[in-house]
């Protein structure tokens, strides 16, 4: 279930299983994603039903849902941001994780679309899509401190980024300073997709 708040009442509106809080704002809306994000390991001709439910739930049911509702509220206020995450396997695929890569393309898919629905309403739809970024999934999907120097050794700046430099990314988007962008991904990734 997620909150919404407008006049300083809350809101209430089913959400995704990972909850989604939307802060409505005099000039913007803040949205707040919660939840674990779900990658699945296995080849393509391994994957099974309950996994890809379950990663596109999550990856892309989520973000579907969350756009619905701040549609809703930025249309009716003429103006706003809506900044999806997606991932550097939304643009190119990766052996291992066939499920992931596909619902990240699709979250592009909807960044993209979304962003052509919107834009005559003075909304902006746009995504931020990191690399390795210096966090536990990274740990998790590598496995061991070898196999995770060996893909960051892929990476042009030869290291993960951080959660911090991911955020910064997702506020330039989403604020003013980009506000003749829409329909666009911003990869941060090290130069990995260069």
């Amino acid at each position: 279930m997620s909150t919404m708040h407008s006049n300083d009442k809350p809101v209430r509106f089913p959400g995704p299983e990972h909850p989604i809080t939307i802060e409505r704002h005099p000039s913007r809306i803040v949205v707040k994603a919660g939840g674990k994000v779900i990658a699945d390991t296995r080849e393509a001709h391994a994957a099974r039903g309950e996994r890809y439910a379950a990663v596109f739930d999550a990856n892309v049911l989520g973000t579907l849902l969350a756009m619905k509702h701040e549609l809703r509220v930025m249309s009716a206020q003429q103006r706003g941001s809506i900044v999806n995450v997606s991932s550097t396997m939304g643009l190119r695929g990766a052996a291992g994780m066939s499920l992931y890569a596909a619902s990240k393309h699709a979250v592009e898919g909807l960044t993209k679309s979304a962003a052509l629905e919107a834009a005559a309403s003075g909304v902006r739809v746009n995504a931020v899509a990191p690399g390795p970024i210096d966090t536990e999934m990274l740990t998790r999907l590598t496995g061991s401190s070898e196999r995770k120097a060996a893909m960051l050794s892929s990476v042009p700046l030869k290291r993960a980024g951080t959660p911090e430099e991911i955020a910064e990314a997702i506020v330039f988007v989403g604020s003013g300073k980009a506000s003749y962008m829409t329909g666009e991904v911003l990869r941060v990734n090290g130069g990995r997709t260069a």
